[in-house]
């Protein structure tokens, strides 16, 4: 059975939530048209360090973060 989008993410979320002193966060890009900046997928934030782990331009997908999260 596939999991929906929005459970995985939930799922993620609270595994990321979960590594070190302050975590993770996923960001998630809320923007209302495409543009090279937003390219309407996930961003990977350090918040101890307030830096951006991966997905710099919203170009990750829950994929991505799920096989970071594995490494």
């Amino acid at each position: 059975m596939a999991m929906s989008e929005q459970s995985r993410e939930a799922r993620v979320r609270r595994a990321l939530r979960k590594i070190g002193w302050f975590g993770y966060a996923l960001r998630k890009d809320r923007a209302r048209s495409w543009s090279l900046d937003h390219l309407g997928g996930y961003m990977l934030v350090d918040l101890e360090y307030n830096f951006i782990v991966g997905g710099e331009r919203y170009d990750w997908t829950l994929d991505d973060v799920e096989a970071w999260l594995a490494s």
